[in-house]
């Protein structure tokens, strides 16, 4: 099961939803979203040898970006990579290639304190990922991913304001690629 779906379980039993939301969302994003930003400032810091060439350098690096986002991607990863391996492990390996770009920069550049950094940024992502709560109630009964969306059958228990109770309800989640969790029962 993917960690993100590890998170959101674990984030389900809390009482109130939008720490919950707040909570999973910046464990979920901050990561990929922090070493994805990174790319374009470093590849441009690279490149430029004169300070009145940085905007043209810095225009023609995203020019490049924005049409390579445009053309290649969309395609291969519509129609092809999506449909054959779903969603998240493409997601994983994007993230470790972009990520791995600007770790080679960090190492070649000489600079300890940042490649510090972002290996403990990249040490804590896996450490979230693998992270398992031992006393969670909710039991997954099926999670999978396909070319329409993701799937997650879970036993949720009953719960009143005091105690749990015995028992369990069962809910369908379904998550279509360009939309949220839903739950359908």
């Amino acid at each position: 099961m993917p960690y993100t779906s590890k998170i959101t379980l674990w984030l389900i039993g809390f009482h109130s939803l939008i720490p919950s939301v707040i909570i999973t969302a910046s464990i979920i994003l901050l990561p990929p979203v922090f070493m994805m930003g990174m790319v374009s400032p470093l590849i441009i810091k690279t490149i430029t040898t004169d300070i009145e060439q940085s905007g043209k350098v810095s225009g023609s690096i995203y020019a490049i970006s924005t049409l390579g986002g445009l053309f290649l991607p969309h395609f291969y990863f519509g129609f092809y990579i999506i449909p054959t391996f779903g969603l998240t492990l493409p997601s994983i390996i994007t993230g470790v290639v972009l990520g791995t770009i600007p770790l080679i920069v960090i190492i070649n550049q000489k600079k300890i304190t940042e490649g510090i950094g972002f290996l403990l940024i990249v040490a804590w992502a896996f450490s979230a990922s693998s992270y398992r709560p031992s006393n969670s109630s909710i039991k997954v009964q099926y999670n999978s991913e396909g070319l329409l969306g993701q799937l997650m059958v879970i036993d949720y228990p009953y719960y009143t304001k005091e105690a749990k109770l015995n028992g369990y309800s069962r809910w369908l989640f379904v998550k279509e690629f360009h939309k949220r969790w839903m739950p359908l029962c």
